[in-house]
């Protein structure tokens, strides 16, 4: 009941679980550090008058909004690449969830054009 730990010759499976524990912990602390980086970089970037431009052109009607959405995902292809940058928006306090709502309705709309 062996089980390779980083190839090495006479690891058991308890050596492999060690590694696999090292290693979710390090993606973890990762992810996190760089999504706080990414929250403090857009707080910096997005102060002032762009913070009331991104406002002003995201508060339209619900309609509106998944058009615009729809429409930013067949851009880019990916509704997931509109939703995780409306996300980060959203954490700094620059668009309201309601904003966000049917803009992220409108990129899964997207999806399938």
């Amino acid at each position: 009941n062996r089980c390779p730990a980083f190839f090495t010759v006479g690891a058991h499976e308890s050596d492999d679980r060690a590694s696999a524990g090292v290693c979710l912990f390090l993606s973890l602390f990762l992810l996190v550090f760089c999504l706080a980086g990414l929250v403090a970089l857009l707080q910096r970037m997005l102060l002032g008058v762009s913070t009331r431009i991104v406002y002003r052109a995201t508060d339209v009607n619900g309609y509106v909004a998944m058009v615009i959405g729809c429409g930013a995902t067949v851009l880019v292809q990916s509704s997931s690449v509109t939703t995780s940058t409306l996300t980060p928006l959203v954490g700094i306090g620059v668009l309201s969830v309601e904003q966000m709502y049917p803009l992220t309705l409108g990129a899964n709309i997207g999806t399938t054009c």
